[in-house]
């Protein structure tokens, strides 16, 4: 009611009542993530304000709505990954992540930028994106990230024997580098077909999330979610499974809503039935 009053009033001017808009989208999307048709509202508020509010208010604003778009891909909709990846790019554009008091990025949100642009294929893009941050991260951790960031890049560009390469300089101090380490690593033995080397590094995976006590529930079945459908691919990749057995855990991962790297374990299991099938 105040908000309709206040965007109403002959007293403020336009892009006053615009920022009054704004407030409410992102009251209403805290609320209920859901309402995915007042991401674009909120999204085109923010741009048209973004030459009135300061830098801190824009980060602000723009990280809550990059919550809501991340809320609502983690929840299946995957049409909403270009619109937050262009969420980033223009926060990137407008230097709002080493602004003011933020000296350096985020890891959490760096890593998450860098992980989407690869899922689109980005590649180029990444590049730039990794040169861009380079001396721009805690210089505890700096050497760490530019080596994953490499490691993950060269992954998704097929460069597996540069991938490892990078891999084995990390420190694994970070949970969220061990966890994503791990995984990675995983997922090169696959693709190189070391097949009882990826089983043995499936089982320690599983054995370090099931007893970190640090990892919170969700976090724990997300990646032993994925550890037990990786071991499953990976036990059939050089046999075959049967039409049946491929069609149930292919449904069982298409419904999994949280379990990591998806596409990837369903292009991988996609390949198997395909390679079987036709031989």
């Amino acid at each position: 009611m105040t908000s309709s009053i206040l965007e109403s009033s002959k007293y403020l001017t336009q892009s006053e009542k615009l920022f009054v808009k704004l407030c409410k989208y992102d009251v209403t999307l805290m609320k209920d993530p859901s309402k995915t048709e007042l991401l674009k509202s909120m999204k085109s508020a923010l741009i048209d304000l973004s030459v009135h509010l300061n830098d801190n208010l824009l980060y602000i604003f723009f990280s809550h709505l990059n919550i809501f778009y991340l809320l609502n891909i983690s929840s299946g909709n995957q049409e909403f990954i270009r619109e937050l990846f262009e969420n980033y790019k223009f926060m990137i554009q407008k230097n709002l992540y080493v602004s003011g008091e933020r000296e350096f990025i985020n890891f959490s949100e760096y890593r998450t930028i860098l992980l989407y642009a690869l899922r689109l294929k980005e590649f180029e893009w990444a590049e730039s994106f990794i040169k861009r941050f380079e001396k721009h991260h805690n210089p505890e951790m700096s050497k760490n990230i530019l080596n994953y960031s490499k490691a993950v890049l060269t992954f998704e560009k097929g460069e597996l024997d540069q991938s490892l390469k990078y891999l084995s300089t990390l420190e694994l101090d970070d949970i969220i580098l061990k966890l994503d380490s791990d995984a990675l690593l995983l997922m090169i033995y696959y693709e190189k077909d070391y097949i009882d080397s990826a089983l043995s590094v499936a089982d320690s995976f599983k054995y370090y999330v099931k007893s970190n006590k640090i990892l919170s529930d969700q976090v724990v079945k997300n990646q032993s979610d994925f550890i037990k459908y990786m071991k499953c691919i990976l036990k059939h990749k050089l046999t075959g499974m049967s039409s049946f057995d491929y069609e149930k855990l292919r449904e069982d991962i298409s419904n999994n809503k949280t379990v990591r790297r998806k596409n990837w374990l369903l292009q991988k299991l996609d390949e198997i039935h395909e390679s079987h099938s036709n031989s």
